[in-house]
Order: C-alpha cells, then structure tokens, then sequence
C-alpha cells in the first residue's frame, strides 16, 4: 500500500495544455514516484525479514511493523537504490559507485533547478498577463482559476522534489557516518551532499517565489 500511495501522481492538468518546461517537471516528478516506488520495495522487503525475526511474541504483526519501517526507510533513495543493493568485490568498488550515483542525483537536481526556474518564469508572465485581462474584462473569473489550479499542480511537484531531495540528503548522511566508521573516505560524498543541499536551497526560492506571484492572482 505504501509503495501504491507513492505512485500516485493525483490529478494533472492536460498534457496538450502544457510547455514543455511544464513537461519536463512532471517527468522529474514521474522519476520521483518510480525511485520512491523502488526504494520501498527494498525496504520493505528487508524490513519485513528484519521484524520477523525480531519479534518473538508476534512474527506477523512484526514483519508488518518492519515492511512499514523499512518502506519509510527505503522511499525516496535516489540512485543510491541500485547502489546499495548491489555486491561488489571491495570496498572501494563499493565507494566508486556511491560516487558515480551522487554525481548522477547532483546533475539531476541541477537538471530540476534549471527546468523549475523556466516554470516559475513562465507563471509569473501569465500572471501578470492575467491580472491585466481580468482587470480589463478580457477574462472571467473562472479563467484565472482554472490556470491557478495548474499553477498549484506545479507547486505541489516542486515541493515532492523539495522532499525528495530531504530524503536523499538523509541516505547521503548514513553512508557518510557508516563509511566513516568503516575509515572509508567520504570527502567526495560529503562534498556531493553539499551540492544537493545549495540545489534544495535555489528550488526553495523557486518555490516561494511561485508562491508569492500566484498568491497575486485575483479571487473575486
């Protein structure tokens, strides 16, 4: 249930009404969704095995508590998913490819920052456009929300990207703290952690700035 709750993606404005900088959002978030669905799988799997054998009185409810746990756990990996499930023959092996994947989630973000910002630029031009025509008599009501609801759709996937990336930074730091403890080098993944919080921060400020320009829009 949980990984079906993730999947879902709600209602979405028609694909034919959308920029391409829209479309693009909405395929990150699309990636999202598939990462989550991915990740709680794992988690669950290992969760539920976890539970079973830890709780003596109950295995069932145990298993269901640890799927539970371990599908919170797992959802929202990134492409430290495959990583981390993969075997390799040493640690180092191991590091290169946590390194490979965190240079992957940090152009992605860089990806969603640049897209996200052509979003929010195109939202504030149809806002100011529409608070001309709706002045004018040009455009009813109805009109202006019926793209603020669309506006509002964007918003709500710039912020699952905004939790996303809180989720990754999290995995980030487990991998830090347990490479660390295992005297493994973690200059390059703390450094990459870095990154993906400086591209949470601008996705922040893009989200805000949406927020204040479709706050603008008339509701009467």
């Amino acid at each position: 249930m949980v990984v079906s709750a993730c999947g879902s993606t709600g209602g979405r404005a028609s694909s034919e009404n959308l920029t391409p900088a829209q479309r693009n959002l909405r395929e990150e978030a699309d990636r999202f969704n598939q990462t989550i669905g991915e990740g709680a799988i794992a988690g669950a799997i290992v969760g539920g095995i976890l539970g079973a054998l830890v709780s003596d009185d109950n295995r069932l409810a145990g298993a269901a508590i640890g799927a539970a746990a371990g599908a919170v756990v797992g959802g929202g990996a990134g492409y430290f998913v495959a990583v981390q499930n993969e075997d390799y023959a040493s640690q180092e092996d191991r590091l290169e490819a946590e390194i490979a994947a965190a240079q992957q989630d940090v152009a992605r973000y860089r990806e969603i920052v640049r897209t996200t910002q052509q979003v929010v630029d195109q939202h504030k031009a149809r806002i100011a456009q529409l608070n001309a025509q709706y002045r004018s008599g040009q455009v009813s009501l109805t009109t202006v929300q019926s793209e603020q609801a669309t506006m509002r759709q964007d918003l709500e996937l710039i912020d699952g990207l905004i939790q996303e990336n809180r989720n990754m930074v999290a995995n980030y730091d487990e991998e830090i703290a347990a490479n660390r403890q295992q005297g493994v080098p973690a200059q390059s993944l703390s450094a990459a952690r870095a990154d993906l919080v400086r591209e949470r921060e601008a996705l922040q400020a893009q989200y805000d700035e949406l927020v204040a320009a479709v706050s603008g829009l008339p509701t009467e």
